[in-house]
């Protein structure tokens, strides 16, 4: 009777599956540190800088960002109880004010909302773990 050398090496796919939950907590911890550099921003305590330019219009169309004179930012009031909320009432704030904005927009133009501005925004936001912004934010 022969032996069957027992291996210590796992499987495969438990080492795929291991390897993609790796990459999701990598995924959601990027997402975590732009997020919280967004919320920073809001608050005057992020370089403008490190916030493109279309998270900050937005932020301005929002309402929750003011423009002042010189190119500052300024909290309002809506900014402030924005920051207050949880990241998963954001995320859904922010997603409702850009639905809406760009269904506006659209139709301004006497066009319908463009379903690729907005699916690519929600699919954005779907990279993110436990209602966080994804890291192309």
């Amino acid at each position: 009777m022969t032996k069957l050398k027992k291996s210590h090496k796992k499987p495969k796919s438990e080492e795929a599956a291991a390897k993609a939950r790796e990459k999701m907590e990598d995924y959601e911890e990027q997402a975590k540190e732009r997020w919280q550099r967004i919320i920073n921003f809001m608050l005057g305590l992020a370089d403008p800088m490190t916030v493109n330019s279309e998270v900050k219009d937005m932020l301005v169309k929002s309402k929750l960002l003011t423009m002042e004179r010189g190119g500052t930012f300024s909290l309002s009031t809506t900014g402030f109880h924005y920051v207050l909320m949880d990241s998963a009432s954001q995320a859904q704030h922010l997603l409702l004010h850009y639905i809406e904005q760009t269904s506006q927009e659209q139709q301004s133009m006497e066009d319908h909302a463009n379903p690729v501005e907005i699916l690519q925004f929600i699919f954005m936001l779907s990279l993110t773990e436990q209602n966080t912004v994804s890291p192309a934010l």
